[in-house]
């Protein structure tokens, strides 16, 4: 809208406006039923109502695709879907179906609505089983919808659209673990799931998969599909008994799992036959997971609007031999063209790309070439100062014209340049060639003719269109806005000088996301401007790093850092180890100590300044025959400790247990009678119920003790400043 009708678009806003101080729908929806906006939440809903109307009559005077017109229009219905949704899951009584009615009703007419605007689309919904089935085939649903019953989207598609075009598939599995929350609302991780309950469909399936002697098959339910032609992995003649009429118990779980009442708050009785026309069983499922966030994601709003800025910038007054658009479809991916007069790229052009991540301006974006040029490979990311390879070095204040010309300058290089990753070193005879033959190769790539085979039409409509000359008004460096608190956090000038204070606290943020928790390969960049080399001053010095990763951690958390907790590594973790040592085996030794580790915390100073302290740690999660050959390289000794405990009470141990102070072992004994903490009172002693100290002095009071104990020598502690604890266990 603030492309095509900004007028409107900034009516919009303003009447939105208050949606904004709510951190829930629900919270929005309580104030609506019962707080202060009880009283207009009739004017509010004709104000939703005339937004979308607005919008629906004034659309055909846009110049837009229907893909954007649909965008527009789905996104003003899903604000007033909500409204809907959430009022109902308040204001209904107990028992009542009608929010969770109105939820799949706005699917299907949402499905409606593409059905309107696009010409004879073929749609596929990705749901939940509970919303995908048939619910006239369940004990939740109800043969219409006229009385206060459960509504689902199966049947909604299946009686608006017909049955005869529509196909439902369900997805089943006997145990394994599924993301979920403890309870609704909270916070979701893998959870365990409990095997099916017997007599249900899911342990039926169990069951044909185990005689079958696989973990995986589908099946179609219709009774006019030839019986061995209706499953893939199973038997026909147990399916045929599967698919009959009788109803059997299935499980739903959706946002939540409660194991503890899994019959109650999981299973309900359905028809299979009649909810879906295929079903696909996996034995054992593995939890979902975020997928990677990347350049095929959404841009956010800041990104979008800082590009849209940009793309007004480079349109009106383009740098020379340079020529940049983004996709119509995606302004995350830009294509740029280099016309080069320099040799040996003389009249040559090069075709590239820019990936720019959702995070953009904070986070850099990615380089690739896609001419040969005999400089770059193609399709490679280019390691630049200015890319994602160096998040470190990165200055939001960069715009897509610095970039490209940085990359312009980049190519003319050589020497230690050449060996950076991404490039390449042919000969000046063979970049001749490549050149001379660019434009033929670039006439083969769809994109480049369509961006710039005729002039260079422009991929975002509007964004070329004449405007009044820029401002001297003082603008945010980072998203280039002009309203807004404004700081001047250092020694910079010009157009460098100012910079919102929330932007500046985002990028500072950032930088603490995205750089390693280790001290080491850290850089001062969050404090000291990366242009005019000055720190920050003022508003601009962010808090420290501890007092951040603290705020994000929480206190509590924090307060966990002390002698006899356990830090212990992941199963996540550990597995990403396990795979990458599958890869190189050269790094095992950095990362053995790392993998399915257990460290009990026997030391923490406080006393080291802004890093929060430090904390030391011993690990048992890596036994070793004796001493290892890096921490104990004297023949004599290794074979005194392979007979120090023979014709003695204790038995000995050996671990592996960390890469600091590895001459000096450590003696670990678990003592729960207190026996050995008795005998020699100034041993370090370790709550609950471990002695933790030098081994001739543990050793003596083991002796002294009398008792049968397993005396564990641990070669090595692990270290870290507990700055670097939090901000590795701290939630993201």
């Amino acid at each position: 809208m603030q492309q095509h009708d900004p007028q409107f678009a900034a009516e919009v806003s303003d009447r939105l406006a208050y949606i904004d101080k709510f951190e829930s729908g629900f919270e929005y929806a309580d104030a609506m039923v019962h707080g202060n906006l009880k009283y207009v939440s009739g004017h509010i809903q004709e104000c939703l109502v005339s937004i979308q109307a607005r919008l629906q009559w004034g659309c055909d005077k846009y110049e837009c695709s229907d893909h954007e017109r649909l965008s527009a229009e789905q996104n003003c219905e899903v604000v007033i879907a909500a409204d809907e949704y959430y009022r109902k899951s308040v204001s209904e009584p107990p028992g009542s179906k009608a929010s969770w009615n109105a939820r799949d009703q706005h699917m299907t007419t949402s499905m409606l609505r593409i059905q309107a605007h696009l010409d004879d689309p073929k749609m596929i919904v990705w749901a939940h089983n509970s919303h995908v089935c048939d619910a006239t085939a369940t004990d939740r649903g109800g043969a219409s919808f006229e009385s206060n019953e459960t509504w689902n989207l199966g049947q909604m598609t299946r009686a608006t659209f017909g049955a005869d075009k529509t196909w439902i598939i369900g997805q089943y599995t006997f145990d394994g673990h599924v993301t979920a929350a403890k309870d609704w609302g909270g916070a979701h991780s893998a959870r365990a799931l409990r095997p099916a309950l017997e007599g249900s469909y899911e342990e039926q399936m169990h069951a044909l998969a185990r005689a079958a002697g696989g973990d995986r098959y589908w099946f179609v339910t219709d009774d006019s599909v030839g019986k061995t032609e209706r499953a893939a992995g199973a038997g026909s003649a147990e399916l045929a008994a599967l698919v009959s009429g009788a109803s059997r118990l299935q499980r739903w779980v959706g946002v939540s799992y409660k194991p503890e009442t899994e019959r109650q708050s999981h299973y309900g009785e359905l028809m299979l036959p009649r909810c879906y026309d295929q079903v696909v069983f996996i034995d054992r499922t593995s939890a979902l997971r975020p997928v990677d966030s990347g350049g095929g994601h959404a841009a956010g709003a800041a990104s979008c609007k800082r590009l849209l800025k940009e793309y007004k910038r480079i349109v009106r007054k383009p740098p020379p031999g340079i020529e940049a658009h983004p996709l119509e479809e995606n302004i995350l991916e830009w294509h740029f063209l280099l016309r080069c007069e320099q040799e040996p790229y003389a009249g040559g052009e090069y075709h590239g790309l820019l990936e720019f991540p959702p995070e953009y301006p904070m986070r850099p974006p990615a380089f690739k070439m896609l001419t040969p040029s005999g400089r770059f490979h193609c399709g490679v990311r280019l390691c630049m100062s200015m890319s994602d390879y160096h998040p470190e070095s990165w200055n939001p204040s960069w715009s897509v014209e610095t970039l490209l010309v940085g990359l312009q300058s980049f190519m003319y290089e050589t020497g230690d340049a050449e060996r950076a990753a991404g490039s390449c070193s042919a000969s000046s005879a063979e970049r001749e060639q490549l050149a001379a033959a660019s434009q033929s190769f670039n006439s083969r790539n769809e994109i480049c003719r369509e961006l710039f085979g005729g002039g260079g039409a422009t991929a975002v409509e509007g964004a070329g269109e004449e405007e009044e000359e820029e401002t001297t008004e003082s603008a945010c460096r980072f998203c280039f806005g002009t309203e807004g608190h404004l700081v001047s956090p250092c020694a910079c000038q010009g157009t460098n000088e100012w910079v919102h204070f929330e932007c500046l606290r985002k990028w500072q943020k950032s930088v603490l996301d995205t750089q390693p928790t280790h001290p080491k390969y850290q850089t001062d960049i969050d404090r000291v401007c990366n242009v005019c080399l000055e720190p920050f001053t003022g508003e601009g010095i962010p808090p420290s790093r501890h007092d951040q990763i603290v705020s994000y951690a929480s206190a509590e958390l924090a307060a966990m850092v002390q002698p006899g907790n356990l830090l212990v590594s992941s199963r996540d973790s550990s597995r990403e180890k396990l795979e990458l040592l599958a890869k190189h085996p050269e790094v095992k030794e950095r990362l053995a100590w790392w993998m399915k580790s257990c460290f009990l915390m026997i030391s923490v100073s406080r006393d080291a300044g802004d890093r929060g302290g430090h904390m030391i740690g011993v690990c048992m999660s890596l036994p070793v025959d004796g001493p290892p050959n890096d921490a104990e390289r004297s023949v004599r000794k290794r074979r005194e400790w392979s007979s120090k405990a023979k014709g003695k009470p204790y038995t000995l141990a050996h671990w592996d247990g960390g890469p600091m102070n590895r001459e000096a072992p450590l003696a670990v004994v678990h003592d729960p009678t207190g026996a050995v903490a008795s005998a020699n009172p100034r041993l370090c002693a370790v709550a609950p119920c471990w002695v933790v100290d030098k081994f001739d002095a543990v050793e003596a009071a083991v002796l002294q003790s009398g008792a049968s104990l397993i005396i564990n020598v641990v070669w090595g502690v692990g270290s870290w400043g507990m700055t670097q604890v939090l901000a590795e266990t701290a939630p993201k």
